[in-house]
């Protein structure tokens, strides 16, 4: 099934499925080349399962209150308005657009940019997506962050990733890719307590804290 896993979230998933005796399957999902390392970095994981092992029979997921990022976006998915506030994207701005009937449906018609200042904005989504956009948030702030690690390694010459193509995807198939933020973390790029700071950021941002920020209730 598609549900795409941050790196720092395997090992706790992992560790439920023990002991729940859950036979988890794990596979990578987005893979990038680095010429440099000729090394296939994994950006993105999947569950490697049809449906959702940690669903009991009844529905219900045995893990909600540690659920991955993903599975707190639920049913927006991901929201997309940070990549449209950062990128400056000046496209209308749909959310909620999808096959699911019961998901409120929100556009943003005006074609210029969002920005972080645009506190109605935040607030109309908030009322009508509540915690799932607050997940969606989360969701795409670990996003935009591992990008950004890949991309500042790559500006500062330690690493060179290669577009897409049938050669690069041989490469890929042949080697055995490995977590990219593992892979910086070796190269000395990335420390255990910089990720760490990193993740108990995203962690940080609550239902709470964006009321508070908003000022609504």
């Amino acid at each position: 099934m598609t549900l795409g896993l941050h790196e720092w979230e395997l090992p706790g998933l992992r560790e439920k499925a023990v002991s729940l005796s859950i036979d988890l399957r794990i596979r990578p999902s987005m893979v990038m080349w680095d010429e440099t390392s000729k090394t296939a970095l994994t950006i993105m994981w999947n569950l490697d399962h049809e449906d959702c092992p940690f669903f009991s029979q009844e529905r219900i997921c045995k893990i909600y209150k540690d659920r991955p990022l993903v599975c707190q976006t639920f049913p927006l998915i991901t929201a997309g308005l940070l990549s449209h506030v950062i990128q400056r994207i000046s496209e209308p701005l749909r959310i909620g657009y999808g096959t699911c009937p019961s998901v409120p449906k929100v556009s943003f018609q005006e074609n210029k940019p969002l920005f972080l200042g645009s506190r109605h904005v935040f607030k109309e989504l908030f009322r009508a997506f509540g915690e799932a956009f607050v997940g969606s948030l989360r969701y795409e702030y670990a996003t935009i962050m591992v990008r950004d690690l890949l991309k500042d390694a790559e500006t500062k010459g330690k690493i060179c990733i290669s577009p897409m193509n049938k050669e690069i995807v041989k490469s890929i198939l042949r080697s055995k890719p490995v977590g990219a933020l593992a892979f910086l973390e070796s190269k000395g790029l990335l420390s255990e307590a910089e990720l760490k700071d990193s993740v108990r950021s995203i962690e940080s941002f609550t239902v709470k804290s964006l009321q508070e920020r908003l000022g609504v209730n």
